[in-house]
């Protein structure tokens, strides 16, 4: 008889993690911590030694780098080697539009995506999640990840 060590998951927790996913992408890129409050599995500690309400404090500072109504956002995807090694990293470029008009750059210009992510201003945040029953149980900041485009070359020349 075989002893498997890790649960499958059912199709419906897989659909319930799904959305748990891209409710926390859509909340990290409009910078709403209240929604990702909403997906937290209760009673877990995020980031080594947060609870919820302490990493929800976390983003709040995180996000008051920004103004609300004026930003620049980009999102990437990597696979994580240290925490959680084949989940999905969940990478988030931040830059503010005000910082622009104080180098004396014109927003309404045609601005290419490095320049802007290369502000002084600008700043990112790298995580990665583990997903249980549709909610977030734990949240760490990977160090070590393969780039998705990286793994599709090495694919194709294999």
């Amino acid at each position: 008889m075989k002893t498997f060590l890790v649960k499958k998951q059912t199709v419906e927790e897989k659909r319930a993690n799904e959305f748990a996913r891209y409710q926390f992408i859509m909340a990290m890129m409009n910078l709403d911590e209240r929604m990702i409050g909403l997906i937290l599995k209760k009673d877990c500690r995020f980031l080594d030694n947060r609870n919820n309400w302490q990493l929800l404090h976390w983003l709040k500072g995180q996000f008051s780098k920004l103004n609300p109504h004026m930003f620049h956002s980009k999102f990437e995807e990597s696979i994580s080697l240290d925490y959680y090694p084949g989940s999905d990293i969940f990478e988030f470029y931040y830059a503010p539009i005000a910082d622009y008009n104080n180098d004396g750059i014109d927003t309404n210009e045609e601005q290419g995506e490095v320049d802007v992510f290369k502000s002084k201003m600008a700043f990112n945040i790298k995580l990665v999640l583990l997903f249980e029953e549709g909610k977030i149980a734990d949240i760490k900041v990977p160090q070590k990840a393969v780039c998705l485009e990286k793994i599709r070359k090495f694919q194709n020349e294999n």
